[in-house]
């Protein structure tokens, strides 16, 4: 599980924007319930925006990314998996091939296809098992699409 919990270039949780990030986040009395307030604290943290990409080494540094309002799944899930992390969870990236929900014809146009092919998601290790999560769309374009948030 080290390795799962190591920082890396992307995933530089110590970085001062973590601490700032994480200033008001309150550790829950089990891990399963730390995870879920992370997991929320991060989806919401930032409007989901899947338009602007910025796929720099730089770009994708979770410490850059917490500087931004809003993110695109990748990002998120940078956030997600280094705050983790930093929370002793173990955190790994995942990417998938998915078709979108949430602004289907506008990014399609974008994409020139129906699937986003480089869609991120996290998977954290809690209560001796790896859970699959995408903090992807936030409350706010979730209540403005109609489409209720993932838990």
């Amino acid at each position: 599980m080290k390795e799962f919990l190591c920082e890396t270039h992307f995933l530089n949780y110590s970085h001062p924007n973590f601490s700032s990030f994480l200033s008001n986040f309150e550790v829950q009395p089990t891990q399963k319930n730390t995870a879920i307030a992370l997991y929320e604290k991060v989806r919401d943290a930032f409007l989901y925006d899947p338009y602007h990409l910025h796929l720099t080494k730089h770009a994708l540094q979770g410490s850059f990314i917490l500087g931004k309002k809003r993110a695109w799944c990748v990002e998120k899930a940078i956030v997600l998996a280094a705050c983790a992390r930093k929370l002793r969870i173990p955190s790994r990236l995942g990417y998938a091939i998915v078709v979108n929900h949430i602004g289907v014809e506008k990014l399609i146009d974008y994409l020139r296809r129906p699937e986003i092919v480089f869609h991120g998601y996290v998977e954290l290790y809690v209560e001796g098992r790896w859970v699959k999560c995408t903090p992807s769309f936030d409350r706010k374009i979730c209540r403005l699409t109609g489409v209720p948030p993932l838990e």
